[in-house]
């Protein structure tokens, strides 16, 4: 599998951690609205989608990558502890974005599994 990363939102932008993790994965950097026909590419690409919010009510971005087959890194808060108990190791408390992040690096041959299970979560929540 070629490691591929496809958003990180700007809350890492800069941090070292981020810079070495790119060395080791081809990565992307867009800058510029992402078109809703062309988001699909970007899902299709990615072997994880990293979502690091500071607070969620709902989240579209989920429920697409779910769409997509895709495992979601994410805080295990509100409505995502429910919507991802399908991979609820790649959810993170307080500030361990990082170590799932790395979790998932190494741990990567999982992440087709679970990103099938979340499709089928939501297939059966429909």
């Amino acid at each position: 599998m070629q490691e591929k990363i496809i958003y990180i939102d700007t809350v890492l932008n800069d941090s070292d951690f981020i810079k070495n993790m790119l060395k080791k994965i081809i990565s992307y950097s867009i800058n510029r609205f992402i078109e809703n026909d062309e988001l699909q590419y970007f899902y299709k690409a990615a072997n994880v989608v990293v979502l690091p919010f500071n607070k969620v009510e709902n989240s579209g971005s989920v429920i697409l990558a779910m769409g997509f087959k895709k495992t979601v890194i994410a805080p295990k808060m509100g409505v995502l502890q429910k919507r991802l108990k399908k991979q609820n190791d790649f959810l993170y408390e307080d500030n361990k974005l990082q170590d799932k992040m790395e979790f998932a690096y190494k741990e990567r041959e999982l992440l087709i599994e679970y990103g099938e299970k979340n499709f089928n979560a939501l297939k059966e929540n429909s």
